[in-house]
């Protein structure tokens, strides 16, 4: 007699809201410490693949409570030295969609209000930006393949490009009820800075990247949290 197995049932919204709580005012101080080290280390434009990959793969583990607290910039700097040449080419991609999608999604918004034919065009732009996200946060992680929290060392994983990028389209397509809600909310706070700059300066400085990276870092988050 086959038995119908019922998935477990995922969290709240207010379990959700709990956690990310939980986390902030746990780890508070590790996140701005993680924001200053991510700023350095993406000055040069073109290592935004590596301190990306360093900032999602630690905003990862404290999620996770698998994060030696003690130990969270040496983690960060480690996983930015050991996935340098693998995140590069996928830092260098970002930046080129971005700026051309990106670019197209200002261009056509602007000349809507006279020209309602590039609505499409506009919209597709943005379907594009957010589905290209939506792969990359679970793409930069994947090139850790391991840590070592006795000897600090971080391992870069070997698997292709190809390999990887799949997968994480995949976790993209399997997570998309968290994948969604987590880049909407790294977005609003973004654009929030953006748009109040250069009000916003000190919380740039402080924590405008490492809590978006958190966010994201839900997005990772197996159904119990």
């Amino acid at each position: 007699m086959n038995q119908t197995v019922t998935p477990a049932p995922g969290p709240s919204g207010k379990q959700i809201l709990k956690r990310i709580g939980e986390t902030i005012s746990d780890g508070l101080f590790t996140l701005v410490k993680w924001n200053v080290l991510f700023l350095f280390t993406c000055v040069p434009i073109i290592t935004i693949g590596p301190a990306l990959t360093a900032l999602l793969f630690c905003t990862n583990a404290l999620v996770k409570d698998d994060l030696p607290q003690e130990r969270a910039s040496a983690l960060y700097l480690n996983t930015f030295r050991a996935c340098f040449l693998r995140a590069l080419p996928s830092g260098l991609l970002t930046l080129a969609v971005c700026l051309v999608f990106g670019t197209g999604f200002f261009l056509y918004s602007r000349m809507i209000s006279a020209q309602p034919v590039y609505i499409p065009f506009a919209s597709l732009s943005l379907i594009v930006l957010f589905f290209f996200w939506g792969v990359m946060i679970h793409l930069f992680p994947r090139f850790v393949k391991e840590t070592d929290w006795g000897k600090k060392t971080v391992t870069a994983t070997d698997e292709s490009m190809r390999t990887l990028f799949s997968q994480a389209t995949s976790d993209a397509l399997l997570r998309i009820r968290k994948t969604i809600p987590a880049l909407l909310l790294a977005a609003f706070f973004l654009l929030g800075q953006l748009l109040l700059f250069p009000v916003t300066v000190p919380l740039t400085v402080t924590i405008g990247f490492s809590m978006p990276a958190l966010a994201v870092a839900f997005a990772h988050t197996d159904p119990e949290l």
